[in-house]
């Protein structure tokens, strides 16, 4: 059995907890290190992760070195915006559902990256995966399991 998306983030986010024990779970990105197009998120070779710090003053990066392993946490030097801090371990959605709701609802095109994030601006109201596709981005809601697409553009509107 592969280890999925949510696995590997556990484990970067058990090696985070080891150095910065009150570290908050701010996203987790992951991408295809080559920019190959896929449709199982499993082959998102690459992940980076960011926890917020000192009371979201600063940010911690952790980044996959190999498929279930990853670098030493090193700090950012400064906030990481745009995120709210998610309680990843109540995350009860995994990518491999996020995929086949995503589907499910029409988008089927594949993608080159995915997070999983939960973004201040109005685009949802709870943690989402997002997938980045050529034209646009679809959203699937973990809470809700509401399934919706935006383009940059209708992104960057609502910043």
């Amino acid at each position: 059995m592969v280890l999925n998306f949510n696995g590997r983030v556990n484990i970067a986010m058990t090696k985070v907890l080891k150095k910065y024990p009150d570290a908050k779970f701010l996203e987790a990105i992951g991408f295809t290190s080559t920019g190959q197009w896929i449709s199982n998120p499993n082959y998102l070779d690459k992940i980076n992760v960011v926890f917020a710090i000192a009371d979201g003053a600063d940010a911690v990066m952790i980044d996959s070195v190999d498929f279930a392993e990853f670098s030493e946490p090193y700090k950012l030097g400064e906030p990481y915006l745009g995120c709210r801090s998610v309680d990843f371990v109540n995350i009860k959605m995994h990518s491999d559902e996020a995929v086949q709701l995503k589907e499910k609802a029409g988008y089927k095109e594949p993608f080159n990256g995915m997070l999983l994030f939960h973004p201040l601006n109005a685009v949802t109201k709870n943690p989402v995966f997002m997938f980045c596709n050529q034209n646009s981005y679809i959203f699937v809601d973990t809470v809700t399991k509401e399934v919706s697409k935006q383009t940059l553009r209708s992104l960057i509107e609502k910043l």
